[in-house]
């Protein structure tokens, strides 16, 4: 319905939903960044892990912005 209000277990499941997927993509783009710097580099897995640690990083700070409006009130 156009204009009717959300109830809230749907606006949680919503924002649930998008918290997973943000930090989801987030550290598989960044995995595989890594992956393939190491695959053209020939450096084994140090790329890997070091955009591993960059992914968990940038997944972790995209969610607290996402959460930080229903942090404050």
């Amino acid at each position: 319905m156009p204009g009717a209000p959300r109830s809230g277990w749907l606006q949680a499941l919503t924002l649930l939903t998008q918290l997973g997927l943000t930090f989801i993509l987030s550290l598989l783009i960044s995995f595989l960044i890594g992956y393939g710097l190491d695959r053209w580099l020939g450096t084994g897995f140090i790329f890997q892990i070091v955009f591993l640690f960059v992914g968990i990083v940038a997944g972790g700070w995209s969610c607290y912005r996402l959460l930080k409006p229903f942090m404050e009130g």
